[in-house]
């Protein structure tokens, strides 16, 4: 199951398994030999894999069909659920709430920023 899961958030990033071994400091070799099932990763990249790839360790192996644990889920309201449930306060003015959805879009921006930002820098200084 983790040969299939690899290959299909490979291709789901739009990755060809160079780049992804680029990324992951392995060669091509290992990554071909992982999605064949003729091979599969320690488990130190099974967890880096997950944190690219940004699922659940159990998503990898197959034992869940989440890709996100439903306990993680649970612990973490999104960024919209919060602000649903500010706006929904009577006591803000329709002008607040506009204000609110800025921030919470502009919160947005900034942690798509920096997570694009994590990954160049990982693509820019692989450790071989």
């Amino acid at each position: 199951m983790i040969s299939q899961r690899i290959k299909m958030l490979r291709e789901k990033k739009g990755l060809s398994q160079r780049e992804l071994a680029e990324i992951v400091s392995m060669s091509q070799q290992a990554i071909a030999k992982w999605e064949m099932g003729k091979a599969e990763p320690d488990i130190k990249m099974i967890n880096k894999l997950a944190d690219f790839f940004d699922v659940d360790v159990n998503y990898l192996f197959g034992n869940s069909d989440f890709p996100t644990s439903p306990r993680q889920k649970d612990l973490f309201m999104t960024a919209d659920d919060a602000l649903r449930i500010l706006a929904s306060q009577n006591n803000l003015s329709e002008r607040d709430k506009k204000e609110l959805e800025g921030y919470v879009e502009l919160l947005k921006i900034r942690a798509n920023a920096r997570k694009f930002n994590e990954q160049m820098n990982v693509n820019a200084n692989p450790a071989y």
